[in-house]
């Protein structure tokens, strides 16, 4: 008679997750006062790039590092309705201002470093609306910001989330 001894393993999976770190002999903060701080690392000795089609991983260099939590603040009208549509996108966002008198809007496009990729206008007409449109189809896959400001007053801060066709 022949016995079997079956066992079983369970393991429970677990997402992978990115987090920064930095393999380095030294490194350390400098901050000369209150105008800015700098990061630094020694003895990163290995550089790698991973790449497909349309992303870059780069290992072996301090990354930058985007503070979600940095942001202006929106000064909120109570009388504005603002909505923008598609999002996520593949090519043109939509915004749509109503109840907005004869105000002049500007909307800036922002990649998560902070640049300023476009920027577009648009006139309230009597009726209080005005409809922009911002050409996304240069944009690479990932987040944006758009930042809608009357004046030197920031009206409203959307995020977008551009995709692939």
């Amino acid at each position: 008679m022949t016995s079997f001894l079956l066992l079983g393993f369970a393991a429970k999976a677990q997402p992978p997750s990115i987090e920064r770190y930095i393999v380095a002999s030294a490194g350390g903060t400098y901050n000369p006062g209150s105008t800015f701080e700098m990061d630094y690392t020694v003895g990163e000795f290995a550089v790698i790039t991973l790449s497909d089609a349309s992303n870059y991983l780069t290992q072996g260099f301090q990354q930058p590092f985007v503070d979600p939590d940095v942001s202006i603040n929106d000064n909120p009208f109570t009388d504005l309705n603002i909505s923008y549509f598609p999002n996520p996108t593949s090519g043109n966002i939509t915004l749509n201002i109503s109840s907005a008198g004869d105000r002049e809007f500007k909307v800036e496009l922002f990649d998560v470093l902070g640049h300023c990729i476009t920027t577009a206008t648009g006139i309230a007409g009597y009726d209080g609306k005005v409809s922009i449109s911002i050409d996304m189809q240069h944009c690479a896959t990932g987040n944006y910001y758009l930042r809608i400001s009357n004046g030197n007053e920031v009206v409203k801060n959307l995020k977008v989330l551009k995709i692939n066709n």
